[in-house]
C-alpha cells in the first residue's frame, strides 16, 4: 500500500527485500481519497516505486483505485489474494499514536491475508528476519500466517510463539489447537522456535 510518504517508501523497500527470496512480484496499490488529483497522475506519482523494483529485478503493476480505505483494501486483497501485505505506519507517540494505532488495526482486521506492517522508525531488513514475535491468536486462518512467517525468516532466524496468559482462565480449545498445529508444523519443517508465555 503506497501513500507517497516516506513510510509508504519505506515499506516498499521491505517488501522488495521480501519478495527478493522467492523472485516473487509485486503490486503496488494506492487509494485515492475524494480530493486526490486524477487516476492517471497518480500512476505517474507510482512510477518512483515501480523504478525501485524493477532496479531490483523484480516485476511491478500499479493499480489506484478511488474510494474508502479499508473497504477497498479489502475488496483488492480478497480479488488478488496475495501471499503478504506490507503497509507503512507513522511511529508518532502519545494521543496521535493512538489514534493512528487504532485505524492500522482496524485496516488490517479487514484484511484476510497476511500482513507486515513497517514502521517509519523501523530499519529495512535484507536476507529474511532474525527473530519474530508472533501472537497466537484462535482464528482458522493462524496456520496460514504461521507458513508466511516461516517465508520471512532469515536461515538462521526463529519464531516465538507468544501467548498471554490471564490469570484463572483457561486458553481456548482453538487456540489449543493452533498453538500444537504451529509447533508441529515448525518442528516438522525444521524451523528453529520457542514458546514464550506471559502472564
Amino acid at each position: 500500500l503506497v501513500d507517497f510518504t516516506e513510510t509508504s517508501k519505506k515499506a516498499v523497500q521491505q517488501a522488495i527485500a521480501a519478495a527478493k527470496v522467492k523472485n516473487h512480484p509485486i503490486v503496488l496499490l494506492h487509494i485515492s481519497s475524494s480530493g486526490e488529483s486524477a487516476h492517471g497522475s497518480l500512476l505517474d506519482s507510482l512510477k518512483e516505486y515501480e523504478n525501485l523494483i524493477r532496479e531490483a529485478g523484480l516485476v511491478v503493476e500499479s493499480e489506484v483505485r478511488k474510494g474508502a480505505l479499508n473497504a477497498e483494501v479489502a475488496s483488492f486483497v480478497k480479488e488478488s489474494t496475495p501471499s503478504l501485505v506490507v503497509i507503512g505506519t507513522h511511529g508518532k507517540k502519545g494521543v496521535v499514536q493512538q489514534l493512528l494505532g487504532s485505524k492500522i488495526l482496524k485496516l488490517v482486521m479487514g484484511i484476510m491475508a497476511p500482513v507486515l506492517v513497517v514502521s517509519d522508525f523501523s530499519d529495512v531488513v535484507e536476507g529474511g528476519y532474525k527473530k519474530v514475535l508472533l501472537p497466537v491468536a484462535p482464528h482458522l486462518n493462524f496456520l496460514n500466517k504461521v507458513k508466511t512467517t516461516k517465508d520471512l525468516l532469515a536461515k538462521d532466524g526463529k519464531i516465538l510463539l507468544f501467548t498471554v496468559l490471564k490469570p484463572g482462565v483457561d486458553l481456548s480449545d482453538s487456540l489449543l489447537a493452533n498453538i500444537e498445529a504451529a509447533e508441529n508444523f515448525l518442528t516438522e519443517n525444521d524451523i528453529n522456535w520457542e514458546r514464550i508465555r506471559v502472564g
